[in-house]
């Protein structure tokens, strides 16, 4: 493992410790412009570890949109409204999109703590970006995934 790996698990860590993330709320999960957000740190502050870099906001499965007047039309796989923008088979507002996943991440980040790769189900919401993340996290810390 690099310093620049090491340095970027420590603070993560420091920043998102798994109580912070039992408590978080939708807000502090995504916010436009912020660099404290945790969609933030997870894509634009941790890719020394693992890269989830690029594609649309979308894998969040729900993110604060920035540009309200877009064209972006919501349609039976995607759901907005006048602040998000959700995956609409995930739920009926933001607020229960956010609830399912920070239930998946909690889920992640407890069997990342027991060593038990195996219990992430790589199919559940959204698991790929936290999934790949969390693996890297686990491997440069010396266990291999027996995936």
């Amino acid at each position: 493992m690099t310093p620049e790996q090491r340095a970027s698990i420590d603070d993560f860590r420091a920043r998102w410790p798994i109580q912070k993330l039992r408590d978080m709320a939708l807000e502090e999960y995504t916010r436009v412009g912020s660099k404290d957000s945790f969609t933030f740190w997870l894509e634009g502050r941790t890719d020394q570890v693992g890269s989830i870099w690029g594609g649309s906001s979308f894998k969040f499965g729900v993110y604060e949109r920035k540009n309200l007047n877009d064209s972006f039309k919501a349609d039976a796989t995607y759901s907005l409204n006048d602040k998000y923008g959700w995956y609409a088979y995930l739920g009926e507002t933001p607020e229960q999109v956010f609830a399912k996943i920070k239930e998946y991440l909690l889920s992640v980040v407890d069997s990342v703590a027991r060593k038990d790769l195996k219990a992430i189900e790589l199919d559940r919401v959204l698991a790929l970006p936290y999934a790949m993340e969390t693996t890297d996290l686990v491997r440069l810390e010396g266990v291999e995934p027996k995936v």
